[in-house]
């Protein structure tokens, strides 16, 4: 039986509104949820605010990717095989490709390195109005932008306490503190009263420590956590205790609980006055004025990434099985 056009639109409407009904489930008093673009598999996801558009890891064509809210998807470079993290600077022009050298895949990749050890994380600076590529190091422990042109790490080389500032390059370095008796293992976040890290002793597990650019002090503020950074705002859920959303304030350095929830929290996407919370019961929007939880009714199977819309409003976006939606509160 051959179908009428009309016939083949209501069958792909159908098909579509069946996938994202399977993927997201929602209940009455939904936020709004719409997919934006499909068949992704997104990694290292950012929301640009000047031109509206997510930038994103392509890892079906493993391409970094512009993708617009009517669902258009612009390459952005060539293939990269073997990409760990991109990390984009906050204006979007240039960003930092964090690779893994692998001696496999050498002649499809151009991020290999002949000289360096197999398996060794690259760090690249990607230029994306020229596409121009430039090494950067092989030696960065961890590394964050500071504003658009500066980056902040730790060197592999160095002291383990030592955190370092540079040119995006790399050039220009110079030490920005010693941490002492911390041995590095993440850079967080970088805030203007100073930075968040993950790092401890010898033999000791990894907490979180707040180091004040002002007097190089580091304060210990989690043990075994995950962090969320916005601004002022910085939320965090031990792994010991992952029900329960704690918060640390930077003016008194002091940790207070934030929300107590039925079952581990899996994702949060921290935005300037609310956050999105997702546990096994599903997605929930807590207010950071006055620590206020409701529910989102929005039961998402397969997430994988939840960030948020830096800027007014509410909206906020995730991936699922591949797939890339906005979620707008009601």
């Amino acid at each position: 039986m051959q179908l009428t056009r009309a016939q083949l639109i209501g069958l792909i409407a159908l098909f579509a509104a069946i996938v994202i009904g399977y993927f997201v489930v929602g209940r009455r008093g939904n936020a709004t949820v719409t997919m934006i673009a499909s068949a992704l598999q997104p990694s290292s996801l950012a929301y640009n605010t000047a031109d509206q558009s997510v930038y994103l890891f392509n890892r079906v064509t493993s391409q970094l990717s512009k993708v617009e809210f009517d669902g258009t998807i612009t390459p952005l470079s060539e293939s990269f095989p073997n990409v760990d993290t991109v990390l984009w600077a906050p204006d979007f022009q240039r960003a930092l490709i964090r690779s893994i050298n692998d001696v496999a895949t050498k002649s499809a990749d151009p991020l290999f390195r002949d000289g360096e050890d197999d398996g060794l994380i690259l760090t690249w600076l990607y230029n994306l109005a020229d596409r121009k590529l430039s090494f950067v190091n092989a030696d960065y422990g961890s590394v964050t932008w500071a504003g658009n042109d500066q980056i902040v790490y730790y060197f592999a080389g160095d002291d383990p306490g030592d955190v370092s500032l540079a040119k995006p390059d790399g050039s220009e370095r110079q030490t920005l503190m010693h941490i002492q008796g911390v041995l590095v293992s993440q850079i967080d976040a970088h805030l203007d009263e100073g930075l968040i890290v993950t790092g401890g002793a010898d033999e000791e597990e990894d907490k979180l420590f707040f180091v004040d650019f002002a007097t190089k002090q580091a304060t210990s503020f989690a043990e075994q956590a995950s962090v969320w950074v916005n601004g002022s705002n910085v939320l965090f859920v031990s792994r010991t205790d992952s029900t329960r959303l704690m918060r640390f304030d930077l003016t008194t350095r002091q940790t207070t609980e934030g929300r107590q929830f039925d079952s581990s929290i899996s994702h949060v996407a921290l935005g300037s006055s609310h956050a999105i919370v997702a546990t096994e019961e599903g997605l929930s929007s807590f207010d950071l004025a006055t620590n206020r939880k409701r529910a989102v009714n929005v039961r998402v199977n397969g997430l994988q990434n939840l960030f948020v819309f830096p800027g007014e409003g509410e909206s906020f976006f995730f991936t699922a099985t591949g797939n890339l939606y906005r979620l707008e509160l009601p």
